[in-house]
């Protein structure tokens, strides 16, 4: 019962300003008139033309007007007689470098070699070999190099050794179906003392 007496009261509540406010908006429904302003008269004349317009100067009698004066470009300075320019050139010479094949000697294949030693600065009990093979001649000249039969990737290689001791070997060259075969002997270099 409490319940529904605070809903009634509340309900009463909001409803007494909501009437009253659309009460107020009922009663001003009339629509009011629009303020009279006097009547508008013209003063054309009735042949139709327009009057000439009054132009007044913005300047007083015997003011004179400002003048526009053009800008003039300022002149470059002008060198003295002896200090002519002088324009230095300097022919570029572009050379073409025709490449020139290696002269193919015909003739039987031949092989030489050269063996050099040094001692492995971090192990001195083995000395590095470097090898360097000189082919020519045979029926062509792509020539594949064998060191103790094994193909190496160029003229040019090294191999691993025993220092102060001997070393048997063998370099071979293969061109063209020929081949040439070396075999060496030679001592590995000792570490110094």
């Amino acid at each position: 019962m409490k319940k529904h007496a605070t809903f009634l009261l509340l309900l009463t509540l909001w409803l007494i300003p909501a009437l009253a406010c659309n009460a107020i908006t009922t009663l001003d429904t009339t629509p009011s008139a629009p303020p009279t302003s006097p009547p508008l008269t013209s003063t054309l004349p009735t042949t139709g033309q327009l009057p000439a317009p009054t132009i007044t100067p913005l300047v007083g009698p015997g003011t004179p007007l400002p003048t526009f004066t053009p800008r003039q470009p300022t002149p470059l300075p002008t060198p003295p007689p002896d200090s002519t320019p002088t324009i230095e050139i300097t022919p570029t010479i572009t050379a073409t470098v025709t490449p020139t094949p290696t002269p193919f000697i015909t003739g039987p294949l031949t092989l030489s070699y050269v063996i050099t030693w040094t001692v492995d600065a971090n192990n001195t009990s083995e000395a590095i070999g470097f090898i360097t093979l000189t082919a020519s001649g045979g029926l062509t000249n792509t020539y594949q190099y064998y060191h103790d039969d094994l193909l190496q990737p160029g003229p040019k290689f090294s191999f691993r050794w025993r220092t102060c001791t001997d070393r048997p070997g063998s370099v071979r060259v293969d061109a063209g179906g020929e081949s040439v075969r070396i075999n060496y002997y030679e001592r590995a270099i000792c570490p110094p003392p």
